[in-house]
């Protein structure tokens, strides 16, 4: 998880508040004028730094910003690094680097993130039920409770609580981004409760279900024997995610963001056609 630049500020080293002013081209230590600054602050981060971000993203070159993101928002300072030689207004606090949370709210309203296939992007078109499904699901595997302080912020939240949960993923080689509920599911889309999930239980609700009758059974994915319950971890993840429109599911798809056990076969130098694969030993 990462933090509001304008709710850090006061803990900051001052070489690191100067080093985010002089690429904002602005003075943030007025904290006095809380709302005005931040309404700057964010208008200069998509105007200045979304497009190169995006950039980043697609680029088979590696950026220490995409590092970032892919992995969850922060990252381990190591030595050689100087802050200062990065062009980004990242946050550089206890020896950790982050991408600033003004930022991932301004990520979480593009579209671009939801066309190349990102988890955050996703999440918008989940409706807020079966957020609370997932949700509980999650709670249940995990025993991490999720707490949320306002609706407002519950999404980004949200996103965090998934994409940090210490979940171990199966091996799987997800050859593609979008996929049909026939390909994944296959013979339980016919059988209870994925039978009946349209009409009477929620989407996750009916996963849950689902990994209790028939967890143990096992299944071909991609060309790999697992367990249905392996298989279903990719959903609890968020590595695999249903795309609503008008509340029907359109497709699943694989997203782009990196969970602990894959970052562990990630290295900074490979390139983004790597992250269509998770090569994980479990």
């Amino acid at each position: 998880m990462s933090f509001y630049i304008i709710d850090i500020l006061p803990y900051l080293k001052g070489e690191a508040i100067l080093n985010i002013e002089k690429l904002l081209g602005m003075v943030l230590r007025n904290t006095s004028k809380k709302e005005e600054l931040q309404k700057q602050l964010k208008s200069i981060l998509k105007r200045k730094f979304l497009p190169i971000f995006k950039e980043h993203l697609l680029s088979d070159k590696n950026h220490i910003t995409k590092q970032i993101f892919l992995e969850g928002g922060f990252l381990l300072k190591e030595e050689g690094w100087e802050i200062s030689e990065i062009d980004f207004p990242l946050i550089e606090f206890h020896d950790y680097i982050y991408l600033p949370l003004e930022f991932y709210e301004i990520i979480l309203e593009d579209g671009f993130f939801l066309k190349n296939h990102f988890l955050i992007g996703a999440l918008k078109k989940v409706p807020k039920r079966e957020l609370f499904f997932w949700k509980t699901w999650l709670e249940k595997e995990t025993q991490i409770q999720f707490y949320h302080e306002t609706q407002e912020k519950y999404l980004l939240k949200f996103y965090f609580y998934v994409l940090l949960s210490p979940i171990n993923l199966p091996f799987i080689t997800l050859k593609k981004r979008i996929y049909s509920l026939e390909e994944v599911f296959r013979e339980y889309l016919n059988k209870h409760p994925l039978l009946l999930w349209n009409e009477n239980f929620y989407f996750y609700q009916a996963l849950t279900k689902l990994n209790l009758y028939y967890g143990d059974s096992f299944v071909y994915f991609e060309n790999t024997k697992l367990k249905l319950k392996e298989l279903l971890l990719l959903f609890l993840t968020g590595k695999l995610i249903p795309i609503f429109e008008k509340g029907k599911i359109q497709h699943l798809v694989a997203t782009r963001e990196l969970r602990d056990i894959e970052i562990s076969t990630y290295t900074p130098s490979d390139n983004v056609k790597s992250l269509y694969q998770i090569n994980i030993k479990i």
